[in-house]
Parts: structure tokens; sequence; C-alpha cells
């Protein structure tokens, strides 16, 4: 379980969304990206419609949910849950609630892991979290900071790399 940090626009999303489809695309896990909004209820019926979850709106619950998951993990691969701006939440104890139904649910069932995505450091939100969550997750912070111009030519190479071939484009427009 990790808990990612890192100011706006470092690429945080974009490099869990790589990690998502390198799993998809591996057939190592399935993959679960989770929006935070301000209203629990909001996040939730959005998950549902973005995975075509067959829960109705009434019994949306994170325990539903996880057991909706587990039942269509007939391969029971890895079970990756990315949950993005958790601070966005109105209350971080709704987080905490949150991810321990989840834990809770997916424990003995199921391979999971969780990975925050987050500007809030992880100094701050531990703060919210109650220290059953805490213990349970042991949450590993990663701190995403700003790159120097050699790392950014070599993220969008690396990129570049995914959809196009060396050849089919000018390395040199890159400096």
């Amino acid at each position: 379980h990790m808990w990612i940090q890192g100011d706006k626009g470092l690429g945080k999303t974009t490099a869990a969304r790589f990690f998502m489809d390198g799993l998809h695309a591996q057939q190592q896990a399935q993959c679960y990206y989770f929006d935070w909004q301000p209203q629990t209820a909001r996040s939730l019926e959005s998950f549902k419609l973005r995975y075509g979850l067959k829960i109705p709106s009434y019994s949306l619950a994170p325990s539903t949910i996880a057991q909706n998951i587990i039942n269509n993990n007939q391969d029971r691969k890895l079970i990756c849950f990315i949950i993005d701006e958790p601070q966005k939440a109105r209350n971080m104890k709704d987080v905490d609630s949150f991810i321990f139904s989840l834990y809770q649910t997916f424990l003995g069932k199921a391979k999971f892991c969780f990975i925050f995505l987050s500007q809030m450091r992880y100094a701050n939100a531990s703060r919210s979290f109650a220290e059953d969550t805490l213990s349970r997750l042991q949450l590993k912070p990663i701190f995403f900071s700003m790159y120097d111009a050699s790392q950014i030519v070599s993220i969008l190479k690396q990129r570049l790399n995914y959809g196009l071939k060396p050849e089919d484009y000018d390395t040199k427009a890159l400096y």
C-alpha cells in the first residue's frame, strides 16, 4: 500500500494510469481508479457507473462495491485500488471509513493493494486515519518532486516509445 504525494501537475495520476495499463496489459491485476469528490455518495455512484457495477443505488456502500469486485475477480488476480485526491473529501474520516470497509471486505478473499494519489502530505493525512486503518495498511509514502530538464526528456521518450518506434519521431525535437 502506498501514499504518493506531490504538488499538482507532477504526473502522479499519469504515472498511476501507466501503472494500471501495464498491469492490465500483462493480465496481472484488476485495477480500479477511484476519483474522490467532496460528497462520498457522488464518488461511489461515479465509481459504480465507471465500472458498470450492478449495485442498486440504495445499497451502494464500500462493502457492496468490494464484494462485487471480488465476485467479478474469477481469476483471483491482484486487485489494485487507486484513490485519487482523497483530500477532496469533505471529511477525511469519510476516506478512513471507506478504506477500512474495503480492507475488511477484501481481507482473506482477495489479494489487494491501495495506492493513494494526493497533494496532501502523508504526515498530515495520517492524522485523519484511525490507528486501526494505519496499522492494517502500513502505507509507504512516496514523494513526487519537480523534474529537471533531462528527466522530462527521459519521461517523454519513454511515453513516446509506448505508442511509437524511436525511428517514428525526431528525438532532437525533445531538446
